[in-house]
């Protein structure tokens, strides 16, 4: 005879199947639902209106993921009762063209273990007591429409006081414009202590980005942070970017120094969306560990961050952490900027450096660079290289222009002028056939 499970997990199930597995939690006593609709199924969504909210005191992981407005209203819109058992919650609605609001009398403002929660355009009224005693807050709105119902400062700070163990804030589009009376109570000292934070992600307005951030009380002990920055114009820029970046390094300088992260390496990369990510970690994977990162980009993503701000956050980093001695840098994929002179900037602040991985993205650019290479007699003055990697994402791509029997002959002619340079490098060009720049495959160190 089967066990009964503990716990019944509700997923995509319909018609006798989905009665099944009701009979079940009338039995058990306690359910999970797991309900992602890649496809809109009125069917499914309908049984879930129809059968899942009286028994919400049986809830123990609710994830929604939902693309019909109407329908994820309707669900929530009767679901009323409490939940005393619920831990997890995670509401999605999946077209990002507005924010949908619970009721004020959503699980009638109760789920006393409730322990993660994450909103993903979608939210709870801010004053509800479901923000409270939580270890993971995630919240995250439409970058663009609105407007949002975006809290105030003080509605946000009394959101964070409730939580003294939180380990996971993420807000994405929810920042608080800072008033004028925001700005004095910061000036006055006030901050939000978060002793426990392991994890943060910031997204929004530069400005907005670094006054929140400055009220927040952060452990060093925070292993991973994230910021992400949006500028309006070139004005804009000089004025809210430099601070992100100053404050990007001077963080990983003060949990290197506690202890709670190792940075040895840096990454730059640009994006064809008009993203420019920066990104410091441990060993080859900089990029993949996401210690520390931080992504600028203009709001309407028309125009690519000035190069004069990766060099400004290189700068900072090579202060704030003299012993990096690992940097992977990516190029942009159609606009080719890293030539041989911005890579000498770029590369500047760095003496010690002792592994450099350079992403040309095309084998032109990667040609060319070598051209440029060629007419410097030093080079890049980089005395401790020891490693060179440079990376072709897009040989074969819609960028490339040069017959692929023609490869190998130009690597070899690059190898060889490279070790004509005197310096004792290992040196090492190929082809990459991960072509994969829209999901973000940063390059790595071999």
């Amino acid at each position: 005879m089967p066990r009964t499970p503990a716990v019944v997990e509700i997923t995509q199930e319909t018609g006798d199947a989905f009665r099944h597995t009701l009979r079940q939690v009338d039995k058990v006593g306690f359910f999970t639902l797991n309900y992602r609709e890649a496809i809109a199924t009125i069917s499914g969504i309908q049984h879930l209106r129809r059968n899942i909210p009286q028994r919400m005191t049986y809830a123990k992981s609710i994830i929604l993921d939902v693309e019909s407005r109407d329908d994820l209203e309707g669900l929530l819109n009767r679901s009323t009762g409490p939940a005393p058992n619920l831990e997890h919650l995670a509401l999605e609605y999946a077209n990002a063209d507005a924010v949908v609001c619970t009721p004020e009398r959503f699980l009638a403002d109760s789920a006393s273990c409730l322990a993660q929660l994450k909103l993903v355009n979608c939210i709870i009224p801010w004053t509800s007591s479901l923000f409270r005693n939580l270890t993971s807050l995630e919240v995250a709105f439409p970058l663009f429409g609105g407007p949002h119902p975006v809290p105030t400062l003080p509605v946000l700070i009394n959101v964070l006081h409730q939580h003294e163990s939180l380990q996971t804030l993420h807000l994405s589009n929810v920042l608080p414009a800072f008033q004028e009376a925001d700005q004095q109570w910061m000036r006055a000292g006030g901050k939000i202590a978060l002793r426990h934070l392991d994890n943060l992600e910031l997204k929004g307005k530069a400005g907005d980005v670094v006054d929140l951030y400055t009220c927040l009380d952060i452990p060093s002990t925070l292993k991973r942070l994230h910021l992400s920055v949006s500028y309006a114009s070139a004005a804009d820029c000089d004025a809210h970017v430099p601070g992100v970046l100053e404050l990007v390094s001077k963080s990983a300088y003060t949990r290197l120094s506690a202890g709670a992260i190792t940075v040895d390496s840096a990454s730059l990369s640009m994006w064809d969306d008009e993203e420019a990510v920066m990104s410091l970690g441990e060993g080859a994977d900089a990029a993949q560990t996401h210690g520390t990162r931080v992504t600028v980009y203009h709001d309407d993503m028309a125009a690519q961050p000035p190069l004069r701000m990766f060099s400004l956050f290189l700068t900072n980093v090579s202060w704030a952490l003299p012993r990096i001695l690992r940097l992977a840098l990516a190029d942009h994929p159609t606009r080719h900027v890293l030539n041989i002179d911005v890579l000498a900037r770029l590369l500047r602040p760095f003496p010690r450096l002792r592994a450099l991985s350079l992403c040309l993205c095309t084998l032109p650019a990667f040609s060319a660079f070598f051209m440029q290479t060629a007419a410097h007699t030093r080079g890049c003055p980089l005395p401790c290289l020891k490693e060179l990697t440079l990376l072709d994402y897009a040989c074969e791509g819609m960028y490339c222009d040069i017959p692929r029997e023609n490869y190998s002959e130009r690597l070899r002619v690059m190898a060889d002028f490279w070790r004509s340079l005197g310096q004792d490098v290992r040196f090492e060009a190929r082809h990459a056939r991960v072509v994969n720049m829209s999901g973000r495959r940063l390059p790595r160190f071999t």
